[in-house]
């Protein structure tokens, strides 16, 4: 059984245990993480080197129409991992630069 992390009021904090990470470099072309996200993932956190837009799916594609992500600013995102649907490979990431080339991290929350 986890416990969540408490901070001295008795709060909880949310806290994850960093997973696989993985990175792609971005540019005018979109750059998408080689792998699905693994079988228990269902939260990750993402973060770039530059400005850029993401998209999230099994075989997704960032266009300058995707999610805007700001430089050096972890989001978390949800994710569906591999299995639920039937043949579903589970979601992939996918960055394009807005400006600068970049590198792009996702890291799996556990």
């Amino acid at each position: 059984m986890s416990r969540a992390a408490v901070e001295s009021a008795g709060w909880a904090i949310p806290a994850f245990g960093i997973g696989t990470v993985q990175k792609v470099a971005y540019s005018g072309t979109h750059g998408v993480i080689a792998n699905p996200v693994g079988e228990q993932t269902v939260i990750v956190e993402v973060m770039a080197t530059t400005h850029c837009q993401i998209a999230v799916g099994e075989t997704p594609v960032a266009t300058v129409n995707s999610s805007p992500l700001a430089a050096y600013t972890p989001k978390l995102i949800k994710v569906r991992p591999p299995g639920g649907e039937s043949g579903f490979a589970g979601d992939k990431i996918s960055a394009i630069r807005i400006t600068d080339s970049g590198t792009f991290y996702v890291t799996e929350q556990s």
